[in-house]
């Protein structure tokens, strides 16, 4: 199981939970961060591993000296208590995260196990891996355990110029108000009455500050416009457009690995599921490198050595389960 954790941006998001408005855009971390200490305290250290007895002869289901509080008191929370059912056999979910923020990549260097990035180009991209590799190593962690997925589409057809026409064919069917709206909900900006012609700026918002960076100063060598920008995240939203053969597609995918900083490529695939079976076929004759699919995440490791700290169920969990890392600050 995972969990893609997600500071909400929307101001609507705000208002639907109670709020007048959006918390600032950092501040939204710094509660994430201390929500995910709560997390760990109560899925690692609240139940030790053999507190479930199931003892149906005595009628005793759970033995309450193996569950603990936790006595968290923070700015933000206050949770003295433990945690309120027995925690599953993986206690912690694999962490996913997307913030490309220097905020944001801070967080998802403490925490990730695994971040989703966009751009529209490889270079885009390879700046927010390195952003989130270097805050990995900051923070105490292995900078090569964080899985890097990089957002693209793929539209691939029999021959590039099949797959180009069916490009154009989507595009034809694309909603300009409907790309700004997706925007605008992104950063916070307002483009609706935007000539197409207006020059793309970098404004800070308290929304996702690394959606209109994508497009302005983490892309200094290109100066987008409105129109340009509409176009672009109509099919592929942030992320790149690939069209062509499947040949041409595998090619493709494999330079933006090489030149984007390793990782993974996610494909979001429009229109049909042939698509995919050209992608697979494409490897299978040899236009894919072999051995560039996904890598498992975590990995069972033996238990720490002693004088490790680490909490107690992390120490009590087989050693056979899928562990965080031992530099993850679930298993401290």
């Amino acid at each position: 199981m995972a969990w893609n954790v997600v500071t909400s941006y929307l101001d609507s998001a705000a208002r639907n939970l109670g709020l007048g408005e959006q918390i600032p855009h950092d501040q939204r971390y710094e509660l994430a961060e201390e929500y995910l200490e709560v997390c760990y305290k109560l899925w690692e250290g609240s139940w030790e591993s053999d507190a479930v007895v199931r003892d149906a002869e005595r009628g005793i289901f759970t033995d309450p000296a193996k569950v603990h509080d936790i006595e968290h008191k923070g700015r933000y929370f206050d949770v003295p208590g433990p945690f309120l059912c027995e925690p599953s056999p993986q206690r912690t979910p694999v962490i996913f995260q997307a913030g490309a923020s220097p905020r944001g990549s801070r967080f998802a260097g403490t925490h990730a196990e695994a971040v989703f990035v966009s751009g529209p180009n490889p270079g885009v991209v390879r700046r927010s891996v390195a952003g989130v590799r270097a805050a990995a190593e900051a923070a105490g962690r292995d900078p090569r355990a964080v899985k890097v997925f990089a957002m693209l589409t793929a539209i691939a057809g029999a021959t590039d110029a099949e797959a180009l026409a069916k490009r154009d064919s989507y595009l034809r069917y694309a909603s300009h108000e409907g790309a700004m709206a997706l925007f605008g909900g992104w950063t916070g900006v307002d483009l609706a009455d935007a000539s197409p012609d207006q020059r793309l700026e970098y404004v800070e918002t308290d929304a996702t500050r690394s959606a209109l960076a994508s497009f302005t100063t983490a892309d200094p060598d290109r100066d987008w416009t409105v129109g340009e920008l509409a176009r672009f995240i109509a099919i592929g939203g942030r992320g790149p457009v690939v069209v062509g053969s499947g040949a041409t597609v595998a090619d493709e995918l494999e330079r933006w690995v090489d030149e984007a900083g390793g990782g993974r490529v996610q494909p979001g695939l429009r229109g049909h599921p042939r698509h995919v079976r050209r992608l697979r076929r494409a490897r299978r004759t040899g236009a894919a490198r072999p051995g560039t699919g996904p890598d498992r995440i975590r990995r069972p490791h033996p238990p720490a050595e002693p004088g490790h700290r680490t909490r107690p169920a992390a120490r009590r969990r087989p050693p056979r389960l899928p562990l965080p890392a031992a530099d993850h600050p679930a298993s401290r």
